[in-house]
């Protein structure tokens, strides 16, 4: 953020948006959630990936957002490097916490409803991977 404040300024350019602390920290939060999501997004590529991996992958994923809410709310911003920095540059900035916890509370919800079909596939998916466990229960209980 620095050089491209520094570029815009050898060029007499100037925006406004670059100097407000909020926008900023909000900028800060999005990129930090853009790089987690991304972390899902390369475990969920290449080759030889199975239904059963990718339905693991998406499952941690989510409750990996859930331990993310708690950290946030927490104050403990070790997963958001980005916020963690804006927030030392800038202490006179209002930390709202429950809007970033709002933020990933949002994204649980959208990937809980988007993978939902996910979750008729785990009973399949536990008995394909692990056929002779015994803690394994049958969708219907008549087969």
């Amino acid at each position: 953020l620095y050089e491209i404040k520094l570029f815009l300024a050898v060029r007499g350019d100037e925006f406004k948006q670059l100097k407000d602390d909020v926008r900023l920290l909000d900028f800060a939060f999005l990129v930090d959630i853009t790089a987690i999501l991304n972390e899902l997004n390369l475990d969920l590529q290449g080759k030889d990936k199975l239904i059963f991996d990718m339905i693991s992958s998406i499952n941690a994923f989510i409750q990996k957002l859930h331990l993310l809410i708690t950290k946030i709310e927490d104050k403990n911003l070790s997963y958001f490097p980005n916020m963690l920095s804006q927030l030392k540059e800038s202490e006179n900035v209002n930390f709202n916490i429950t809007r970033y916890a709002e933020q990933i509370k949002n994204l649980v919800l959208e990937f809980e409803r988007r993978f939902q079909d996910f979750k008729k596939l785990e009973i399949v998916a536990a008995f394909m991977s692990f056929p002779f466990n015994s803690k394994i229960k049958p969708a219907h209980q008549n087969l």
